[in-house]
């Protein structure tokens, strides 16, 4: 964030320092008009365009940064609150963001999918301790997790089933009945995942939790 308003300091300074110098030319030129009042004329006159170029030129970029900064700064807030909403970090939750979209789901409807893998964690009942166990998973390891990891861990152990009607209905009795929708993510082969997050970062689609962080204390501020 530093370096966006230092540019906006540098902007101001150099358009200052152009109109003063286009100042002095058109000073100059009316000094010696006497001489030669036809040709500075028309030198003056362009100058007098260029100041407004200058100027608009400025203004135009720096609203065009502040437009920039404002988008930047929402879009670090909407990831800090949603990250929050779903307990994990701002940038697993960005690695999570793309792999569902790759997957034709959308990361604001996660919810409901993490909400039932969570009661599933949590609740205690047989039910829920024999669809971990079918995945080699015990209650004990998850709760010991972060939410973040216990997704990991879950889907990693689904993406070693073969797909069919067994392993749907285990993914309702993981995730709820937005288990289905899990289905093309717990489809993936072993190692897609790390693939496609490291895609993401690879074209800077992943924020870090410093810039996240500055982003939404940005937006905030504007």
């Amino acid at each position: 964030m530093a370096s966006l308003f230092t540019l906006f300091g540098d902007i101001f300074v150099e358009n200052a320092s152009a109109n003063k110098a286009i100042s002095d030319t058109v000073g100059n030129a009316e000094t010696a008009s006497t001489k030669t009042s036809a040709s500075f004329g028309s030198v003056a006159k362009n100058v007098g365009v260029g100041v407004l170029a200058v100027g608009s030129a400025a203004t135009a970029v720096a609203g065009s940064l502040v437009s920039v900064a404002s988008s930047t700064a929402s879009a670090a807030d909407a990831i800090d609150e949603g990250s929050q909403k779903l307990g994990m970090t701002t940038e697993g939750y960005q690695e999570w963001s793309y792999i569902l979209d790759q997957n034709g789901m959308d990361i604001d409807s996660f919810g409901t999918s993490m909400k039932g893998m969570v009661t599933t964690m949590t609740d205690g009942s047989l039910e829920s301790s024999g669809a971990l166990d079918t995945l080699g998973l015990s209650l004990t390891d998850l709760q010991g997790m972060s939410q973040e990891d216990a997704l990991e861990a879950v889907v990693a152990k689904f993406q070693e089933l073969p797909e069919g009607a067994d392993k749907s209905a285990l993914a309702i009795d993981v995730f709820g009945k937005s288990g289905m929708d899990m289905l093309p993510v717990l489809d993936q082969t072993a190692g897609s995942l790390d693939d496609m997050k490291q895609t993401a970062h690879d074209y800077g689609m992943v924020m870090s939790d410093e810039a996240v962080t500055a982003g939404a204390e940005l937006g905030d501020s504007l």
